[in-house]
């Protein structure tokens, strides 16, 4: 049993990259000659096991179970969901970071099975798994990325990566299971196909006389090629999905070491270039290459190249305008896009921080008065709870709607987190905001699908910019404090 909690700890730091964790053992971890068994560098691996399998017995407790102290404290306290499941598929253990990420107490997991939790459509995976480990047929850690049932209701996104323990008899004990937590990882991803799909179907807009590609780098991989791809180089779209620089092949051999120049080039990150193709029959065509990276918190994300055929200058000229601003334009919705709380369309927080940011220096350079206006939903759990979330997610739609209604077009609505938002009111004075807090209320409808309304109440914290104010973050804490002290 010794051995089966070595390899659980052992397993433990696998499955979660977390060799970090045995530093915290490793003030009390001193080698026979009294030298500490990590260096400077960090953990001394080989030091670790050799004490893991030849530190003294535990104790036998009450149950008759081995207990290892460091390894309940590290399974408990690692930031990463962790389980025991009995070989029936029921949890036997579980870390405080999986009872949270589920919603459960720890008491009410243990007496649910894993299937309890998992989409019928997704659990004939895991069962082939787990006959196939215990047939002996599979020695192998299982991955798989999937969803759980929360605990109210909702479906939740997790990477899965389970193992199967013997005892020193090779028989099967139980699974070790790591559940790590990627739904804000899922959102993200969701939201970049969105993206892909918007720019897509502004790409099919435009005319089949313009190739169109976009990618990961310049020479990356390809995500999507137009149909005006194959009416200049007359190769069909999946030679670049093939073989991204496949494109190259019909350059003229006189312009191409310029194109590849540019390509190859990491400082260029944008690029506009005339060049020459050669189609098999020997006709020669003049284009025009437009390469734009598209950025994303200062990183490259995408390159789209756009390519127009200027054999007919005059006649296609008109066309290369339309067909720029159009891609600018797709850009720019993509940034703006980057910029938005994905459920309500309001500003998110690192957007929004900017005009606050803005206001603050208007007001040290030129005293231009502004105000922030700090708004939270009433017992918006409450509305989670006994509504369910879809009415949750309509009352903080329904809010920015209102407010959008009421700012100006110099003003900005954001999401702070959660049932939170702000509102900045540019050139704005303390009688000016009051008036306009007045207009929103303290409360607003929102109507269920039923037709029925229900009214939802909020708290507002008003605070004008004056000079004790020293910088943006004592700005919101301000206007936070008022607004917790109108719920008092």
């Amino acid at each position: 049993m010794r051995d089966m909690n070595n390899v659980s700890l052992l397993l433990l730091l696998c499955l979660t990259g977390a060799w970090g964790l045995i530093i915290g053992f490793g003030q009390n971890l001193i080698s026979g000659n009294g030298d500490t068994m990590f260096n400077a560098a960090g953990v001394a691996p080989l030091a670790w096991v050799h004490w893991l399998f030849n530190r003294k017995k535990p104790k036998v407790v009450a149950n008759n179970s081995l207990v290892d102290s460091s390894y309940k404290d590290s399974f408990d306290e690692v930031a990463l969901g962790l389980a025991h499941v009995d070989l029936q598929g029921t949890f036997i253990r579980v870390n405080k970071s999986l009872c949270q990420f589920l919603g459960y107490h720890e008491d009410e997991l243990l007496k649910l099975r894993f299937q309890e939790l998992t989409l019928p459509e997704e659990l004939e995976e895991s069962l082939v798994f787990i006959r196939g480990a215990l047939a002996g047929e599979i020695r192998h850690s299982f991955q798989k990325v999937k969803r759980y049932k929360h605990r109210n209701g909702h479906w939740v996104w997790a990477k899965l990566t389970t193992t199967l323990l013997r005892d020193s008899n090779d028989k099967p004990t139980y699974f070790l299971s790591s559940i790590q937590d990627i739904s804000e990882l899922k959102h993200a991803e969701n939201l970049v196909k969105k993206s892909e799909q918007k720019l897509k179907i502004i790409v099919e807009s435009i005319s089949g006389e313009i190739a169109v590609w976009l990618s990961r780098e310049k020479l990356g991989k390809t995500l999507y090629v137009n149909r005006g791809f194959d009416e200049i180089w007359g190769l069909e779209a999946q030679a670049l999905y093939r073989s991204p620089d496949e494109y190259l092949s019909q350059v003229h051999e006189e312009d191409v070491g310029t194109l590849r120049e540019m390509l190859s080039n990491p400082a260029v990150h944008n690029f506009e270039l005339d060049y020459r193709l050669v189609d098999k029959t020997g006709r020669t065509r003049h284009v025009h290459h437009v390469g734009r990276s598209i950025k994303e918190d200062n990183e490259i994300v995408y390159f789209v190249s756009s390519v127009i055929d200027r054999t007919k200058l005059i006649q296609r000229q008109l066309l290369l305008d339309d067909s720029l601003y159009r891609l600018k334009e797709a850009y720019r919705e993509l940034q703006e896009f980057s910029r938005r709380d994905g459920l309500t369309g309001a500003l998110n927080a690192t957007a929004f921080r900017e005009h606050l940011s803005d206001a603050f220096m208007r007001y040290r350079r030129y005293t231009t008065p502004s105000t922030l206006v700090f708004i939270d939903i009433d017992r918006f759990k409450q509305v989670n709870d006994s509504m369910g979330h879809l009415v949750g997610d309509k009352a903080l739609i329904a809010l920015v709607s209102i407010l959008n209604e009421k700012i100006r077009q110099t003003d900005a609505v954001g999401r702070y987190g959660g049932d939170e938002f702000m509102v900045l009111l540019t050139d704005s004075d303390a009688m000016q905001s009051a008036e306009f807090c007045r207009r929103i209320g303290t409360q607003y409808p929102v109507e269920l699908d039923s037709g029925e309304q229900v009214d939802i109440g909020i708290s507002i914290g008003i605070r004008t910019i004056t000079d004790d104010v020293t910088d943006v973050d004592h700005w919101m804490a301000q206007a936070d404090t008022d607004m917790y002290g109108q719920k008092g």
